[in-house]
């Protein structure tokens, strides 16, 4: 009797692929932040770290996000994309940039994504916030490695392609 009355829950919709295009007048300006953040580093890594960091750091033209029943996709045009569990667990991602292998877990939070890319020295956290009904989506990215002085931070902003 005890099973006849717990309810089952089916698992969530997939919820399609939004495509997004980034809108340059309304995000940071991601060199002047590398800048501020390799600032007070020595003047022999800070080259070294600032072409690391721009080259990891282009702001894509556009964005695509695919919600589906048992993970979540994000890509970044030119990229290879991110391909992770709902469930918040993490699953291994080569990137296309560096070519290294990292661990990325994702996680849906009301109108917003969370995702953490963790490398060897540090990791990266993308908050990809919805607004507008999804019309328009921030890019909030915070990252960390045990090398930089500081957090590196900004923000992008995109508005969906119809």
């Amino acid at each position: 009797m005890l099973a006849a009355t717990l309810a089952v829950t089916p698992p969530p919709p997939d919820t399609g692929t939004a495509v997004f295009e980034l809108v340059p007048e309304r995000c940071d300006n991601v060199p002047a932040a590398i800048e501020r953040t390799i600032r007070p580093m020595s003047w022999i890594i800070r080259p070294i770290a600032r072409h690391r960091l721009l080259r990891t750091n282009r702001p894509p033209a556009h964005l695509t996000i695919h919600v589906r029943e048992d993970s979540l996709v994000v890509t970044f045009e030119g990229h290879p994309p991110i391909v992770t569990p709902r469930d918040g667990s993490s699953a291994p991602w080569k990137s296309g940039v560096s070519r290294e292998t990292y661990y990325v877990k994702s996680l849906l939070s009301g109108d917003t994504l969370h995702q953490t890319i963790t490398a060897s020295d540090g990791h990266r956290d993308d908050d990809f916030a919805f607004l507008d009904g999804g019309e328009r989506l921030e890019l909030h990215v915070v990252l960390e490695a045990e090398h930089l002085p500081g957090p590196l931070d900004y923000t992008l902003e995109f508005r969906r392609l119809h």
